[in-house]
């Protein structure tokens, strides 16, 4: 759960560096930047990118853990841990 709402908010901050690299949306925020507003673009691309890779590939990842089921000395079966 924590590393889904981090990817989210990576992907939000990439979103908005995005946004930044346009120069009318920065002229509507009135934010001066000290550099060209297209450098912008590409770390809020691999911000994005990164923020949904993460989303996706924590969230499901996770597994029941599963434990064996004893019969003396053989197992018999799984059952799963939550």
């Amino acid at each position: 759960m924590v590393n889904k709402a981090v990817g989210y908010i990576i992907s939000a901050i990439g979103l908005i560096a995005i946004a930044l690299s346009i120069e009318d949306i920065a002229k509507i925020v009135q934010i001066t930047l000290p550099f060209p507003a297209n450098y912008l673009l590409y770390p809020g691309i691999a911000l994005v990118v990164g923020g949904i890779v993460i989303t996706i590939t924590k969230g499901s990842s996770r597994q029941a853990k599963e434990v064996p089921i004893y019969k003396g000395k053989k197992i018999v079966g799984y059952r799963e841990v939550k």
